[in-house]
């Protein structure tokens, strides 16, 4: 139906857009922008996960490459790959010791403390203070142990590193078992960081890949290994929109570029010129990228390689369709296009008996589907028609 000329196109105009506003806003107040990765639900950051044999990261590779090539292809799109690694015991301590050393001891995380002093009992029930330094065999096997459990420590150190970055896979694999519907597993770098007097502090991952975490319990050994899903690498989107005094046509460029490319967030140095590319696309004003290590740069945007592993919501796009829609609204307005009966009757602008002439062709039709142009698979009313007739 084509806007009248006794309509007001400011009325619909006013209408139109505050509705879809609403709804925009309302989509924002439920489901917030994250502009900080420690507000992710899960976050890990991959430069510090420990060195140990059980710990297999495979990072600087092309997407085409196999961690481990098989003939099963097992190990295609592995990034990290993490098995339960033995665990050995401290050294037990002298016979001469162990009334005095305060537990914790063996412990890889613990300290070795003695105590000053103690009660015995002696002859006919008497009660004595005895002192730890009163035998000097019980300070010279303490120093001699404790040389021996610091050895100890050194080795099991990065062991016990993985057996907790063991336990805590685990307990994420548990958090996807039961919220996999709302939650999903990414890799992420390119840390962009600037800052806002309105809006405060931005730092999040713009390059990401979606992965999937897969127990194996049936390994000698159990492990979990993190491998990358088949969608293509991603920018994050609802992030870059909302950074301020952003470039968004350089935006979609970038986005474009990345779609035929798929540069791997863990990739080497095409990854790195992409992100040097988009920092300083993205603010021609004053974008940067930081080199590991370095200090801030004045508070201008910036840009870093610092790969993370991150649990966040799975957002739905409809944030970014009503900022479509609004653009779509704009423009038909502005040409004086058509806009269905339905819609004019949702903003109040005509009657529901008013649209009857323009949804009933000169032909009764009892559904709303009978027509040579669609073919819709279930019978549909004169609205659906309409819509899809749009489409």
């Amino acid at each position: 139906m084509k806007i009248q000329k006794d309509q007001s196109i400011t009325i619909v105009r006013e209408r139109l857009t505050g509705l879809f506003e609403f709804l925009k806003a309302f989509h924002d107040l439920r489901s917030p922008v994250v502009r900080e990765i420690d507000q992710q639900i899960f976050r890990l950051w991959l430069q510090t996960i420990p060195k140990h044999p059980s710990v297999e990261f495979y990072q600087g590779q092309p997407r085409n490459v196999d961690a481990k090539e098989t003939v099963d292809g097992e190990e295609e799109g592995v990034i990290l790959r993490v098995t339960r690694p033995n665990i050995t015991v401290c050294p037990p301590p002298p016979k001469i010791l162990q009334d005095w050393l305060i537990p914790g001891w063996d412990s890889v995380g613990g300290k070795v403390e003695v105590r000053d002093n103690r009660n015995i009992t002696i002859k006919d029930d008497i009660t004595k203070l005895e002192c730890f330094e009163d035998d000097k065999e019980r300070g010279d096997s303490l120093e001699t142990w404790r040389v021996m459990r610091g050895k100890w420590v050194t080795n099991e150190l990065p062991a016990a590193e993985s057996l907790k970055l063991f336990q805590t896979l685990y307990e994420l694999y548990g958090h996807l078992e039961r919220e996999g519907e709302r939650v999903e597993l990414l890799v992420g770098d390119g840390i962009l960081c600037c800052h806002d007097k309105e809006s405060g502090d931005f730092r999040h991952p713009v390059l990401l890949q979606r992965l999937e975490l897969e127990f194996r319990p049936e390994k000698k050994y159990p492990q979990f290994v993190l491998r990358r899903k088949e969608q293509p690498p991603e920018l994050c989107m609802d992030f870059l929109r909302v950074l301020p005094e952003v470039d968004t046509r350089q935006l979609v460029r970038c986005a474009e570029e990345l779609k035929q490319l798929e540069l791997d967030p863990l990739g080497a140095e095409d990854t790195e010129g992409f992100l040097r590319r988009l920092i300083q696309g993205l603010f021609p004003k004053g974008g940067r990228f930081r080199e590991t290590h370095q200090m801030s740069l004045d508070g201008q945007p910036s840009i870093e390689r610092n790969p993370v592993l991150f649990l966040r919501q799975r957002r739905t796009g409809i944030g970014h369709a009503f900022d479509l829609v609004l653009d779509d609204v704009a423009h038909r307005l502005e040409v004086g296009e058509v806009f269905s009966g339905a819609v004019m009757q949702i903003l109040g602008i005509i009657e529901a008996d008013s649209t009857k002439a323009d949804e009933v062709s000169s032909q009764t039709k009892i559904f709303g589907n009978e027509d040579e142009h669609i073919l819709l698979s279930l019978p549909a009313n004169h609205e659906q028609l309409q819509f899809a007739q749009l489409l």
